[in-house]
């Protein structure tokens, strides 16, 4: 059922509306509107569901699958104002389907909203218009697509020549056929498209629809012959039209009334979601909960650091050192947990908790005077001259709590995508009786592969108090007040790669280069 559902929406790509050609075009007029058919059709003949109004179409689709037929119905329903923003839906018997092939008719309805809404008009290549026969009161014209700037819902049209036949000055029909293999292993494919005028306004509606497909996989050969009827149509102002011979069509389900087969274009967020999805833009699912672990790595310089006992004050050690080589470097362990909603299209907000691991390393050369002062005096206070240390290292690891807050804007042109992500995270260390506030900013930019993989790149810049102030309690009862400074790293480049997997699982791997080196591996549900 799958195949044949793929092929359905093969016939929902192909079904054209009328495509008239001329050798050349005269000065000042079009051959089109001449001939009382507006351009603006011409998007139809790429696809159906880019026609203007609304209309119902009965489609049977004949298998045959190594020898062995099989007979579909579906009722098709193209209606734009149609409530949620939803415009295509599906009837059939239900009863006479299984749950899987329903599940897959689904995604194919789903599919469809996305089809082709932000195509550009006049997809056609004027240049390949070309008149092929003029007799006997038969006039036909010859073309192809376009084959740059095609949406890439619609490639599939670059490997598609057409006919259009008119007969006594009026359009009959459109003939596509294929000039090299289609998706799905499509090795042949021929539509007919039939035309009628409308009673009301004299203008050309899709009436009838004939097309068969081959599809060959190795020693498989499959057939599809796929035939449609319009049996209603509304125009843009929703006043129903006719035309002759609409009044013989014969309803394809009778009196019965069979299951409608649609999806949710999503929940009500993000609000305005459902238009922009209408419009063709690919939306996440509104509600996201995601495990990610962060690893980081950076060496800051030590810029200074005093102390005090009690409530005494606080006495500068900056003298000691040699601060222009003095460094602490710090590795974090991050495992956290995010729970995330997009409000509109393009902003989402989140919340974030978890804990970390961090491991300081210091090194603080001596000064040099501080040095010499003690290989002179030290002997007063019990210092020989060779236990003096040329530098004082520290080490150690501290457990940390943090919890923040966050927000995304997002856009996309194409394939094209761009988002700035902010976050507001509080440290606390316990084991040091400290605090620290940090804001994090990640500018990046991303290209969809047609695998359905993101490419990221860009910066992530973290700004935070540089002062660290805290207390340790001594075993003696006393209290060790310290204030500790260091100049940090506040950028560094992102590289990284996302992944969706069906509608609600995803997989982003990121890696920070520079002065600050980092690994994030996130994994996500979205409701």
């Amino acid at each position: 059922m799958k195949s044949q559902l793929r092929t359905l929406m093969f016939m929902m790509a192909f079904l054209p509306a009328c495509v008239l050609a001329q050798n050349t075009s005269p000065p000042n007029s079009n051959y089109l509107i001449e001939h009382g058919v507006s351009p603006r059709i011409l998007d139809a003949a790429a696809s159906q569901l880019l026609q203007d109004g609304s209309y119902t179409q009965d489609v049977t689709i004949e298998t045959d699958v190594n020898g062995e037929p099989k007979l579909y119905k579906i009722q098709i329903i193209y209606d734009p104002g149609y409530e949620d923003g939803m415009d295509v839906r599906m009837v059939l018997e239900e009863e006479g389907h299984s749950k899987k092939e329903i599940k897959a008719l689904k995604k194919l309805v789903e599919k469809s909203h996305h089809f082709s809404r932000m195509s550009e008009h006049y997809l056609y290549d004027e240049s390949t218009l070309k008149l092929v026969k003029d007799e006997g009161g038969e006039v036909v014209f010859e073309y192809y697509y376009k084959r740059q700037n095609i949406e890439p819902y619609l490639k599939h049209i670059k490997r598609l020549k057409g006919n259009i036949v008119f007969i006594d000055g009026e359009l009959d029909r459109v003939e596509l056929t294929n000039t090299k293999k289609l998706n799905s292993n499509v090795v042949k494919m021929k539509s007919v498209v039939r035309y009628t005028k409308t009673i009301e306004d004299g203008g050309y509606i899709i009436t009838s629809v004939n097309e068969h497909y081959e599809q060959k996989k190795g020693k498989d050969i499959k057939v599809y012959d796929v035939s449609g009827t319009t049996s209603d149509y509304l125009n843009t102002s929703q006043n129903k039209l006719s035309w002759e011979g609409k009044e013989n069509i014969t309803p394809m389900f009778g009196t019965r009334t069979p299951d409608t087969v649609s999806v949710k274009l999503g929940w009500f967020l993000p609000l305005m979601g459902k238009p922009a999805t209408k419009l063709g833009y690919k939306l996440p699912r509104p509600v996201g909960f995601n495990l990610f672990s962060h690893f980081q790595h950076q060496t800051m310089q030590f810029t200074g650091i005093s102390i005090a006992m009690n409530d005494e004050e606080f006495v500068s050690f900056n003298e000691l050192f040699n601060l222009d080589e003095s460094t602490i470097t710090a590795s974090s362990f991050v495992t956290m947990l995010k729970a995330d909603v997009w409000i509109l299209p393009f902003l989402n907000i989140m919340a974030i908790a978890g804990v970390g691991e961090n491991n300081i390393e210091g090194n603080w050369p001596i000064d040099e005077d501080v040095k010499e002062g003690l290989a002179d005096w030290g002997w007063l206070i019990g210092i020989e001259p060779e236990d003096i240390p040329d530098a004082i290292s520290l080490s150690g690891g501290l457990e940390s709590v943090m919890y923040g807050l966050g927000a995304t804007l997002a856009g996309g042109v194409g394939d094209w995508n761009l988002n700035v992500s902010y976050q507001f995270m509080v440290n606390e260390t316990q084991a040091a009786n400290t605090t620290t506030v940090a804001h994090i900013l990640m500018p990046m930019a991303g290209y969809m592969t047609k695998f359905g993989m993101n490419l990221m790149v860009g910066a992530q810049g973290q700004f935070y108090d540089t002062k660290v102030a805290g207390f340790i309690d001594l075993e003696d009862g006393q209290r060790l007040h310290y204030n500790v400074d260091f100049k940090p790293v506040k950028w560094n480049a992102i590289l990284g790669i996302y992944k969706g997997f069906s509608k609600h699982w995803e997989l982003a791997l990121q890696a920070g280069v520079g002065n600050r080196t980092s690994v994030t591996a996130v994994f996500g549900y979205r409701l």
